[in-house]
């Protein structure tokens, strides 16, 4: 990906609002945290209206779960840091001085940037540098297979069979020097009851649930195929 100035339209580049989506809060006001929040709700409308048109017959759940993959703050950290977005912060050295900090820090402003090109330009103007900004990562998009948790595929099981949804119940903890949970993992029809673990709740939940559609698959072998 080139620079990110490379995108821009020189009104964008020349603008105030450009300069302040690119400074972070610790460099004083104005900042860009109002602009990430415009810029936040135009990603996911332009990422939204695309993976409709693109996907006319996949349901509104997986719709989600792909936009949610695409407008997370992994996903912006890395187009921001191939952009190279973390040269051109404007930040307190201290604040910036953590990798992990400038790399989040540069997603921020990223969205802050989108902000600043519709400002500017408009609406036609950010839907075309996003797409751009995107085009690699929307050509590569994973099996909707792989973002669907656990949990979730088996409350969408349970949900398009009208069955009740599935109960999770924590069973044990040990000492919080060494945190390890058992979780309880109960279906009511068809009778299905496993136990996962983990070293947090959610991963545990998420075992259990595997644990339950793998039952579920062996008892209802039509229900999965």
């Amino acid at each position: 990906m080139a620079r990110i100035e490379n995108w821009l339209p020189k009104a964008v580049l020349d603008s105030p609002e450009y300069r302040i989506a690119r400074t972070h809060r610790s460099a004083g006001s104005p900042h860009n945290e109002r602009q990430e929040f415009l810029g936040d709700a135009l990603l996911g409308l332009v990422i939204s209206d695309f993976l409709c048109q693109r996907f006319p017959d996949v349901p509104e759940g997986d719709l989600s779960r792909l936009r949610a993959h695409l407008v997370c703050g992994t996903m912006l950290a890395k187009l921001a840091e191939s952009a190279e977005m973390d040269q051109l912060l404007i930040a307190e050295a201290s604040s910036a001085s953590r990798s992990r900090a400038r790399r989040a820090m540069a997603g921020n402003a990223l969205e802050a940037v989108i902000a600043a090109v519709y400002q500017v330009c408009g609406l036609e103007e950010v839907r075309t540098f996003i797409l751009r900004l995107y085009d690699q990562a929307l050509k590569e998009l994973p099996p909707l297979e792989s973002l669907r948790s656990a949990k979730t595929e088996l409350q969408e099981l349970l949900q398009a069979r009208g069955r009740e949804r599935a109960r999770y119940t924590l069973l044990k903890e040990r000492p919080k020097h060494s945190p390890r949970f058992e979780v309880l993992c109960e279906v009511k029809d068809p009778k299905v009851q496993t136990r996962g673990t983990g070293n947090r709740i959610r991963e545990a939940e998420q075992n259990a649930a595997a644990a339950a559609i793998a039952d579920i698959q062996r008892k209802r072998p039509k229900w999965t195929s």
